[in-house]
């Protein structure tokens, strides 16, 4: 099946050429929040700060890659970082969470169902022919569809969104959602590594298209986009 999984020559983490500016994104704002993310590693994975305006309390979404590009994200906006969220545990989606772990001594959460993945991360680097990388630090607690994470004003909703991974979980807030490698602008998750599950994933998606059409979408790779969009344009829902 077609999959959205970047093929772009890359170096240190960036694509080569005309896109190397992609590794910053312009920062998403609104009264109460700041959404700010970049884009690591070798396979041009989204990282998320949000951010609480009011009181500078934060999370990141998905520890991706190049710990010390995130570093600079966190500090330049004054973040204090609460919680690192994880949708899923490809090895593309935790290469810098023992870095900002030891940085911010924030708790990690993931699904429990994750943790198969999690603690196989030098196996996974095997598969793509990658450095080994050492297992993430130990999990602080396991989440679930419907618990909520707070941090300031903001309250993130866990959504479990299965299918890329058997414990792939989203996080909507404000309406943002934070959906991993489920649903990209033109694309779904693939389903073809070690525990995936089309027919899960199509369940799961069916779940997201039932969110509000004007929910945008910040996606594990690629641009953002909105649910509206996705239910009219992408062929594979």
């Amino acid at each position: 099946m077609h999959v959205y999984w970047p093929n772009h020559a890359t170096q240190d983490g960036l694509r080569i050429g005309e896109e190397d500016n992609m590794r910053v994104n312009p920062p998403h704002q609104t009264e109460t929040l700041l959404i700010d993310w970049r884009t690591v590693g070798p396979f041009m994975t989204n990282s998320f700060l949000v951010m609480c305006q009011k009181t500078k309390e934060a999370v990141i979404v998905d520890s991706s890659a190049e710990g010390e590009v995130l570093q600079q994200m966190i500090k330049a906006h004054g973040a204090d970082v609460r919680y690192l969220l994880q949708t899923h545990a490809h090895l593309d989606h935790v290469g810098a969470l023992g870095f900002l772990k030891d940085l911010t001594g924030a708790p990690i959460l993931i699904h429990e169902a994750e943790m198969p993945l999690y603690e196989s991360v030098p196996m996974q680097c095997q598969l793509f022919g990658l450095p080994p990388m050492d297992v993430p630090p130990a999990p602080d607690k396991m989440i679930a569809e419907g618990d909520r994470i707070t941090f300031g004003e903001l309250e993130a909703v866990v959504i479990e969104t299965p299918g890329h991974t058997p414990g792939g979980i989203s996080f909507l807030l404000d309406g943002f959602l934070f959906g991993g490698d489920t649903l990209f602008a033109g694309s779904i998750g693939r389903t073809d590594l070690p525990g995936g599950d089309h027919a899960v994933l199509m369940h799961s998606l069916q779940t997201l298209t039932e969110l509000p059409e004007e929910t945008l979408v910040f996606s594990g790779h690629g641009p953002v986009t909105s649910i509206g969009r996705e239910k009219q344009y992408n062929p594979f829902l």
